[in-house]
């Protein structure tokens, strides 16, 4: 379930880097983060690896076609993800997946299960969106999955609910949706607006300026939105 691709992509910019690392925490998903850090580490062995697991592997249903292909790949999926965490000094995880490392590997005395760590205040002092003040403003930020989190219910409500509320919706989102977006926005009297992929800071005035956030689920339950 690796794109070999990225794993050299990850490996040209680590080699980039002046030696000696002395740590490297690289992020997943997506793994091939960790894999390609793994493979650094045979190379310099001074250098020690701290991962830090925010979503499932083996047992993420975006990576697969379908459940059957999913299953079929556990095993060897399995293989790779515990010779990986075999290799790191200590691993960071979130607390919702305890669940899969206590039953399916044998590095639970190198785990340490933290909260998300993406929690934090952002700073007024961004420019705010120039929004129609007297009118209740909505805002999503973040991605959307076509499999993994689907915009289409939320669209199809909010072009029900915004006209009522006088409101409008703004979604500085990017993925693999850009079709769904565009049919509810251009049905929407300028009710739902697409804003496409924008700078962090961009993003960050919205949230501000805004009276409502808004949070989308993910199909998987396992994975945090």
């Amino acid at each position: 379930s690796l794109h070999k691709s990225w794993i050299r992509a990850y490996k040209n910019a680590l080699n980039k880097i002046e030696y000696p690392i002395d740590v490297l925490i690289p992020l997943s998903l997506p793994m091939e983060s960790v894999v390609a850090s793994s493979e650094y580490l045979k190379m310099h062995n001074k250098t020690i690896m701290i991962p830090f697991l925010c979503d499932p592997f083996v047992y993420n249903h975006r990576l697969h076609r379908n459940k059957w292909n999913m299953i079929l790949k556990r095993k060897s999926n399995m293989v790779l993800e515990t010779k990986v965490l075999e290799m790191s000094y200590k691993i960071f995880c979130l607390d919702y997946l305890r669940d899969h490392f206590d039953n399916d590997t044998q590095c639970m005395d190198d785990i340490v299960f933290v909260e998300h760590p993406l929690i934090k205040k952002i700073g007024m002092e961004n420019r705010k969106a120039k929004f129609k003040r007297k009118n209740m403003q909505l805002t999503y930020t973040g991605v959307f999955d076509r499999y993994m989190r689907n915009p289409e219910y939320l669209l199809r409500i909010m072009s029900h609910v915004l006209p009522e509320m006088n409101s409008y919706l703004h979604l500085y989102a990017f993925g693999n949706c850009a079709e769904i977006i565009k049919k509810y926005s251009s049905a929407s009297n300028c009710r739902i607006i697409d804003h496409g992929f924008v700078p962090k800071e961009k993003a960050n005035s919205a949230l501000n300026a805004s009276d409502i956030l808004v949070c989308v689920g993910n199909r998987d339950n396992s994975q945090v939105p």
